[in-house]
């Protein structure tokens, strides 16, 4: 289906299948989509109001997010570096990222089902708040230049790398666990020169090395593991 379309007027639209072989901008409209396949050099605009996804998307075009809202509201895989604004993933719905793909999230991302990211890195790249029911478990977290991102007051797991390049953490008194499920050295990274977290939890058989100063201000537990934070400083609050 070749589509060029702007749709400007209020509507609910609900699209089973959709393969897109030109452009859809959906306007402010309440949009939900099961299948949807976007093609090489056409571009789907979300809608700037709610846009739900229940099936897989694939794209080699373009996806603009358009500032709106994202609710999976069922089991999808996603295209790799898919960029979002904000994220819902409702109770019993999966979202699968491709392994060894990229994510990003600009605005906040509610987890309420699965969200699989285990073996992908994410991209932190606006004002973000995690909120939801369910435990993350992130590969690579990056928190971008200039955005701010509000930790979930829960347990986040990272299986890879934390960078904050010059952005902005709040841990909000939560767990940031870091359990890779094999032998491995993981790192924390920041450009500022301080990385903070509340409680901060080296599990499994896991080398976790700071290359900055390291600030805590509920508990450090090693379980036994090793920090390797070299000649910068742990402070303990």
């Amino acid at each position: 289906m070749r589509v060029h379309k702007i749709c400007r007027e209020e509507l609910l639209l609900t699209i089973r299948f959709l393969s897109l072989s030109g452009s859809l901008n959906c306007g402010a409209n309440n949009v939900s989509f099961n299948v949807i396949s976007v093609s090489s050099g056409t571009t789907l605009t979300l809608s700037s109001g709610p846009t739900t996804f229940i099936g897989n998307i694939t794209s080699s075009g373009t996806i603009n997010h358009n500032n709106g809202l994202v609710s999976f509201q069922g089991s999808s895989n996603i295209p790799d570096s898919l960029s979002l604004n904000n994220v819902e993933v409702t109770p019993g719905s999966t979202v699968n990222i491709p392994t060894s793909g990229t994510f990003f999230v600009s605005g906040n991302l509610i987890v309420n089902g699965t969200l699989n990211c285990s073996q992908t890195a994410v991209h932190f790249n606006g004002n973000t708040q995690i909120g939801g029911s369910s435990v993350i478990t992130f590969e690579d977290v990056f928190i971008d230049s200039g955005a701010t991102l509000t930790a979930s007051a829960a347990n986040s797991n990272v299986f890879g790398n934390w960078y904050n390049n010059n952005g902005t953490f709040s841990h909000s008194n939560g767990t940031v666990t870091f359990n890779h499920p094999f032998s491995f050295t993981q790192n924390i990274t920041s450009v500022s020169g301080v990385a903070g977290f509340y409680n901060l939890v080296v599990a499994q058989n896991v080398t976790l090395q700071g290359n900055t100063n390291l600030t805590v201000d509920g508990n450090l537990d090693l379980n036994l593991n090793v920090l390797n934070l070299g000649g910068n400083t742990l402070t303990l609050n």
